[in-house]
């Protein structure tokens, strides 16, 4: 290829403003923090945008269609997708973002409580994923982003079933990309540190909370930063762009320096 032919790929690919027009994105747990804020920026970027979540359709803004949806529910999953399919067309993307969090000792962990972490943010993670990876096989190609968590690679205290189902998200996003990659999937995992949002505000319930978490406790980081969503949500727009075509397998972590890697 000669140069000019090489600069006219490269402007045409970053001036486009709508670079996913035409291109259809689920998104679990789209109803408010991270979620929401990635259907905000992948529907200014010109997607379709369909909401899996248990709060009201009126919670998801910005959304095209919206889903009543337990994502650890096989059925509720199934019901929800195909619903969505309906509407909008099969998905090209998909991000999951629904997750739980909650706090107990390792050694004194409830069984229930464990079994709900695992069932929202890993079974959740997985059901969500394989119905969206399904539909992407068949078009011959598609984007998963799943979104995990810092305490993955660096536990906090008290959350070892979060730590450890978030975790378990890094390997789904590992595997779906050594699956998905002769298919034409992208697979990739975003990893954010300390954000500003209602399951965060569960843990650190004020913003001076926030602020001394990041700056001195065991989830500090480099910048002393607490994160916006809005900043996690243009990490996830920049692994589903066309441009990010062979970036598959990765974990992105998004943590102002909590987590070197």
């Amino acid at each position: 290829m000669d140069d000019d032919n090489v600069v006219a790929r490269v402007e045409g690919s970053v001036g486009d403003e709508a670079p996913l027009r035409g291109r259809v994105a689920w998104v679990s747990g789209g109803a408010s923090g991270i979620g929401a804020a990635t259907v905000a920026r992948l529907a200014a970027l010109g997607a379709s945008v369909g909401v899996l979540d248990l709060a009201s359709p009126a919670a998801a803004l910005g959304a095209d269609a919206h889903r009543v949806c337990d994502v650890g529910s096989a059925e509720s999953v199934t019901r929800a997708t195909r619903e969505l399919t309906e509407v909008l067309g099969p998905p090209d993307i998909a991000v999951t973002c629904a997750g739980i969090s909650a706090s107990a000792p390792l050694h004194d962990y409830p069984l229930e409580l464990w079994q709900q972490l695992i069932s929202v943010d890993l079974t959740g993670t997985f059901l969500v994923a394989t119905a969206a990876y399904r539909a992407m096989v068949a078009a011959g190609g598609g984007r998963l982003v799943l979104v995990t968590s810092d305490s993955a690679v660096r536990p906090l205290p008290g959350q070892g079933g979060y730590s450890a189902a978030k975790a378990g998200v890094i390997a789904l996003a590992k595997t779906f990309a050594v699956e998905g990659g002769p298919r034409g999937i992208t697979s990739n995992a975003v990893s954010p540190g300390v954000v500003d949002t209602p399951l965060t505000r569960n843990r650190w319930r004020s913003v001076e909370e926030l602020a001394a978490a990041v700056e001195a406790s065991p989830a500090r980081n480099l910048m002393s930063a607490v994160l916006d969503p809005g900043e996690v949500a243009a990490a996830i727009a920049f692994l589903v762009h066309p441009d990010s075509r062979h970036i598959t397998g990765q974990t992105l972590h998004v943590n102002a320096g909590g987590v070197l890697a």
